[in-house]
């Protein structure tokens, strides 16, 4: 009988221990699914936006000078050369975006980006679609990060 009273005392900090630790992964879980939420009523009013403005969707985007881009959300960037502003739309979440490092593109022309061919920091482009300078601002409008 001592050997049983023995191993019910020391269950108790053991069930503490699962206890804080299952508590702590359901906290987690919960502000994952805000910022998940989050991030679907973003990509759902960029994709409002392309319908409501009627937006044009181009095949090729020509490209002379350097890039550069700004982040609405994973799934759609703006990304503009000196001239001209497009809307780009990838086939799946392009979490490189956000990394250091830069990873190649593939490209099949030098001077033109493709979509549905070509790649932006190695994310598939899905579509493309030509913005003007108000626009973009109305895009990244839509993507601010409830004003911060």
């Amino acid at each position: 009988m001592p050997d049983l009273l023995r191993r019910s005392t020391q269950m108790g900090p053991q069930l503490k221990g699962y206890s804080i630790v299952l508590i702590t992964t359901v906290l987690a879980a919960c502000a994952n699914t805000a910022k998940e939420e989050s991030a679907v009523a973003k990509n759902d009013a960029v994709e409002d936006y392309i319908v409501a403005a009627e937006l044009p969707e181009v095949d090729v985007m020509r490209t002379t000078d350097q890039l550069g881009h700004k982040v609405i959300t994973d799934r759609y960037i703006i990304l503009s050369d000196r001239k001209n502003n497009h809307l780009i739309t990838f086939t799946r979440r392009c979490r490189e975006l956000r990394e250091t490092v830069v990873t190649a593109d593939i490209r099949h022309d030098k001077n033109r980006l493709r979509a549905r061919f070509d790649t932006y920091r190695g994310c598939p482009i899905g579509t493309m679609y030509e913005i003007n300078a108000g626009q973009a601002k109305e895009l990244l409008d839509l993507s601010d990060n409830d004003g911060k």
